[in-house]
């Protein structure tokens, strides 16, 4: 019995390396999106509870406050891409049955999204910029 264990294991192992689970190239889109979405979900949401934990080693009081500040920036940032992600699955949910009007809105939400995600990047780069203007 351990011989065809011995035998079959490695076999099944590269077998389930090589075995996608996207049949077709939409499917790949599909999932690398989501997966797109979902990875910069968790960069930002990773950088708020770093800046969060940040706030309170450092000794200047500007500085921390600039980090509690960036820190609830980038949270809410992240809220919006989990919001994106979920909107970009429920349009490809309905596919072609999806009616014009239910296609509407979720592209006028995920337009929101992005509008208010373009907001919390410029407000932590212009931050981000004020205290390289005051650290020169």
């Amino acid at each position: 019995m351990g011989f065809i264990y011995d035998f079959f294991n490695p076999l099944y192992r590269f077998y389930s390396f090589f075995d996608f689970k996207e049949k077709t190239i939409i499917d790949i889109i599909e999932t690398r999106m989501i997966n797109f979405f979902d990875h910069i979900y968790f960069d930002k949401k990773y950088t708020a509870d770093y800046l969060s934990k940040v706030q309170y080693i450092l000794g200047d009081k500007n500085l921390s406050d600039i980090c509690k500040y960036e820190a609830g920036l980038f949270r809410n940032e992240s809220e919006q891409w989990t919001y994106l992600s979920e909107c970009y699955k429920e349009f490809l949910k309905k596919g072609l049955f999806i009616s014009n009007f239910k296609a509407v809105n979720i592209i006028n939400y995920m337009h929101s999204s992005i509008n208010k995600i373009i907001e919390f990047e410029d407000k932590i780069i212009s931050g981000s910029s004020y205290i390289d203007l005051e650290i020169l």
